[in-house]
């Protein structure tokens, strides 16, 4: 094959690779003078001026310059003003070579505005697409109700109304990159359980046993520690009550028994205080000992996670880095050129 023919063969696919790469064109429309029922013709030609600048800030339709377009229809020796209804429309569009064709109306009914726009398809002769809007103001409200119009006709959410800002919002939140998956604080939240209830954190990581018999210890020191605050408080009682029998006796043989019976309340509540206190102790041992385990147990769980997170996100980038590397190839003999494409 003759090197020239070969080349050209090369520059028409890759010219026609790039053309096909390309955006869809947008589809075209014509804007005809508003009717003006109320309002004077001047007002309705600046208005349907706004209608045409904020459509083409649509960037949905591909608008022909009124320029233009009168030029096009004073070649044919067409007048476009009072054309509202389909057939005219129609005829005009096909003078232009557009897509669609725009007309409308702005009228008055005592102190309301009223504005309808219509949108017709040039092939079908059919409405596509139509809009009404009341308004009650002044006339330079109505510059407002007509660039609304303008994203209304071609179905877009008026700029700063609430359908706007939501569907901002939504595409906002739908560009989002996805949130990192964030590994749980497994080893406080097994230490704060355990912190309310003795056993919880444990329990939680499947050691039950150890958890109930965390919770058992714990209620058993700290019932035995209230058996002996009982105790105690019932020999301070007695204590009060025998030095009080011994102040109000003379007789010595009373005065013998009282203090005996004093002296042994006395002992029996230091015994019941220290009982107490020991108890009390060893609550306080067993639940740090609990918050502790628990604290461990969550520790090694969360390694465990972690450990498996990072095998995953691993195993994913050497598929990526596999699925990188495989390519189609696909050669023409006549041509002479070869293309790969990355599968990933």
């Amino acid at each position: 094959m003759p090197p020239l023919f070969r080349s050209t063969l090369i520059f028409l696919a890759i010219a026609n690779f790039a053309l096909c790469l390309q955006d869809e064109p947008l589809e075209t429309v014509a804007v005809l003078t508003f009717m003006g029922n109320g309002v004077s013709n001047i007002e309705a030609e600046l208005l349907t001026n706004r209608f045409s600048t904020t459509l083409a800030q649509t960037k949905q339709l591909q608008l022909v310059e009124r320029n233009e377009m009168d030029n096009i229809l004073k070649e044919q020796d067409f007048q476009n003003t009072g054309c509202t209804d389909a057939s005219c429309a129609v005829e005009i569009g096909k003078m232009l070579n557009v897509v669609y064709m725009i007309g409308g109306s702005i009228g008055t009914l005592g102190s309301t505005y009223t504005i309808d726009i219509k949108m017709f398809s040039v092939e079908s002769g059919e409405v596509a697409h139509t809009v009404g809007q009341t308004y009650k103001g002044d006339i330079d409200g109505l510059i407002g109700e007509i660039e609304n119009g303008a994203w209304l006709i071609v179905n877009l959410p008026i700029p700063g109304s609430p359908e706007a800002i939501a569907a901002a919002a939504a595409a906002e939140i739908a560009n989002r990159p996805p949130p990192q998956e964030k590994i749980p604080n497994l080893k406080m939240g097994a230490a704060f359980r355990s912190t309310i209830i003795p056993g919880w954190g444990q329990i939680k990581h499947d050691k039950k046993l150890m958890g109930l018999s965390m919770l058992a210890v714990e209620i058993g020191l700290g019932a035995m520690a209230l058996s002996a605050k009982s105790d105690y408080d019932a020999a301070i009682i007695d204590q009060d009550k025998f030095n009080l029998l011994y102040d109000q006796t003379s007789d010595l043989d009373e005065l013998i028994q009282y203090r005996a019976q004093a002296d042994e309340a006395y002992t029996r509540g230091q015994d019941a205080s220290q009982m107490m206190t020991i108890m009390v102790a060893g609550v306080g041992v067993i639940h740090v000992a609990n918050i502790i385990h628990a604290y461990m147990l969550g520790g090694s769980a969360q390694a465990a996670l972690e450990a498996e997170k990072a095998s995953d996100e691993a195993s994913s980038k050497a598929g990526k880095a596999i699925g990188s590397n495989l390519k189609l190839k696909f050669s023409r003999n006549f041509t002479g050129v070869s293309y790969e494409i990355p599968l990933f």
